[in-house]
């Protein structure tokens, strides 16, 4: 098979999907040094991507459910077909769809953009031990003869100035504090950690190893139903940690998020999308999983800890079996 002279991978999920996909294409670069990589993806997960030095150019669109506020339905479709025909012109000769049905989603869009190869997941599907990063590398041809790397990621300068700049301005920072981030949001319900044990955990681990905090949440009303957030949720637990040293941080965009997670020592989370970027930025983490396959989401790369309880609902777990974790995977 001769080498492909351009690459597209299209990968439209969110942004652990996307993150997941990143070690692909490390591997198709590292296979293709001079050949031309490109991605499509969507302008929610797009950030994932943006300073990523092993892409050449990063295409995205807006789905309809991501539209700001405003903005007219027909002007994003418009866009998405200026792009297609963008993409087409652009006569890729390989294309690699990762993810579950993806190639039964895009047969449309590979119709028209017509490439001579296409790399998806078998109709079969992969073996369900496989973690979503092997998923990926499993499109390769010939097969990758060695453990994926790991997930790639380049916060922006700006952003981690921004972040660090916000710690060290602490009145309680001290240079060479244990900094643990905790981050309380998660999309699923299931995934949802009580306020009451969040507070615990932070009292005990200040108390017991002088630890100091990243307060981590997706900012808005809980009652947004387009983009819920958790204000309220951090407000209630703040109110309960007097005395404990705590950075409050909501991440508004991706950029931000990346930015203050190059800051903790260990990150405490549920699985989601920030899980998957702390991993990316090489963090230990401790993960509370609900109803999510750890086998499949687990952090790639990374030292952790996965609490994931029989009722597949994080609410069963305890600030004890999270304080435990912690303190193993800090070492105390």
């Amino acid at each position: 098979m001769a080498d492909p002279k351009k690459i597209l991978v299209i990968r439209r999920d969110n942004i652990g999907d996307l993150l997941c996909t990143t070690p692909l294409i490390r591997v198709l670069r590292d296979r293709y040094p001079k050949v031309r990589i490109d991605v499509l993806v969507n302008s929610y997960n797009e950030g994932v991507v943006r300073n990523n030095p092993d892409i050449n150019h990063v295409y995205f669109y807006t789905k309809g459910k991501h539209r700001e506020a405003g903005e007219n339905y027909w002007c994003v479709l418009w866009r998405r077909i200026r792009l297609f025909v963008e993409l087409r012109q652009a006569a890729y000769d390989a294309v690699y769809v990762p993810g579950d049905k993806a190639l039964a989603r895009l047969g449309y869009l590979l119709k028209w953009l017509s490439p001579q190869q296409v790399f998806a997941e078998p109709e079969e599907g992969f073996s369900a031990d496989m973690h979503e990063v092997e998923r990926c590398c499993g499109l390769l041809v010939p097969p990758l003869d060695s453990k994926p790397p790991k997930m790639h990621l380049v916060p922006d300068p700006a952003s981690i100035e921004a972040a660090h700049h916000a710690l060290v301005g602490q009145a309680w920072y001290q240079p060479g504090m244990r900094i643990i981030g905790i981050h309380i949001s998660a999309r699923k319900v299931r995934q949802r950690w009580p306020v009451d044990r969040f507070a615990r955990l932070m009292k005990e681990l200040h108390a017991q190893h002088g630890c100091a905090f990243v307060l981590l949440w997706s900012p808005g009303d809980e009652n947004n139903p387009m983009h819920p957030g958790d204000d309220q949720k951090a407000a209630e637990l703040l109110s309960q940690l007097d005395g404990v040293p705590v950075l409050p941080f909501p991440t508004a965009s991706l950029a931000s998020l990346f930015g203050v997670l190059t800051l903790p020592d260990l990150v405490v989370c549920a699985d989601g999308g920030a899980m998957h970027v702390a991993a990316a930025l090489d963090k230990p983490l401790v993960c509370l999983f609900g109803n999510s396959d750890v086998r499949r989401w687990y952090p790639w790369g990374v030292e952790h800890r996965v609490i994931q309880p029989v009722s597949l609902d994080v609410g069963d777990i305890s600030w004890e079996q999270v304080f435990e974790a912690a303190q193993i995977t800090l070492n105390y």
